[in-house]
């Protein structure tokens, strides 16, 4: 199989809301005002309640509150809107999938902690714009998603052999399926036409090495990935199973310098986690 291939397979199942398209197009549009870019959201309810509340979560940590769309807006400024609905768009997109194979509730978790992971790392290390790094890290194991969606059968044989062998889960895919979750994950925003620091995120998160364009972000997720721990869709099927990932070595400085600056990501990656968690995925 390509990743095309299992790409192409989802194309009739999972798509990004339209809310997502009109709010991009109106960014795009220099001449978009805040009430049109409003309106726009407003079309969906249940996507613009979502956005209000994470931008009056620790996600932004803002000291007051945020009321309406118009003022979300012009605090956040458009970009940083689109990218937080860009978050809401996919995570529903993959709202539905029904496998046995993974525990979604798990993999998002994990997800929503690599991305806040990712964020953190990025700001302590000076970096800014860094909710784009929540996103590479939100979306890096997409590909998982697809292959178990869209493959179940050749899944299940993968995760099988996975969890007999001492290989990692991207080597026991590219023998058992032709590719790896790495790169169909980067195929899937390809095709959306997502920015290209998340399908290099998506793509070499595994092997941070190949990165091009954005080694430092790709480098970053990469650590996020490892210190989220290990929360493998196989869990189901080989619970004894423990191993774990080690930094690649091209990664070693991006790790934090001590261990009570770790600790302090951890304590406020987990929390965050849990809030985002609820506001992403709970029911309307």
């Amino acid at each position: 199989m390509t990743p095309d291939a299992l790409v192409s397979r989802l194309d009739n199942l999972i798509s990004l809301p339209d809310a997502y398209y009109r709010v991009e197009t109106l960014i795009a549009d220099p001449y978009a005002t805040v009430n049109e870019i409003s309106a726009a959201l407003g079309g969906d309810p249940a996507m613009a309640s979502r956005v209000l509340g994470v931008v009056n979560s620790a996600f932004y940590g803002f000291p007051s509150r945020i009321d309406s769309i118009p003022m979300a807006i012009t605090i956040l400024g458009s970009r940083s809107l689109r990218d937080l609905m860009l978050g809401m768009a996919v995570s529903r997109a993959f709202r539905g999938i029904n496998t046995d194979l993974v525990d979604v509730e798990r993999f998002w978790e994990h997800s929503i902690y690599c991305g806040l992971m990712a964020r953190a790392l990025g700001r302590e290390s000076g970096r800014r714009e860094t909710e784009r790094l929540f996103l590479a890290g939100l979306f890096h194991d997409l590909g998982k998603l697809v292959i178990y969606q869209v493959a179940p059968r050749e899944a299940e044989a993968v995760l099988q052999h996975y969890g007999a062998q001492d290989k990692p889960l991207q080597e026991v895919e590219r023998q058992h399926l032709g590719c790896d979750h790495a790169q169909v994950g980067r195929e899937l925003l390809q095709r959306w036409n997502l920015p290209t620091l998340l399908q290099e995120a998506a793509g070499c998160h595994h092997e941070p090495d190949t990165a091009r364009e954005y080694p430092e972000s790709v480098a970053l997720v990469h650590v996020a990935n490892v210190l989220a721990g290990r929360v493998e869709p196989g869990e189901r099927v080989h619970a004894g199973d423990q191993r774990d990932q080690a930094i690649h070595p091209a990664t070693s400085d991006h790790m934090p310098a001590d261990e009570q600056t770790l600790e302090r990501l951890r304590l406020t990656v987990d929390l965050e986690t849990v809030e985002l968690y609820e506001l992403l995925f709970a029911e309307p």
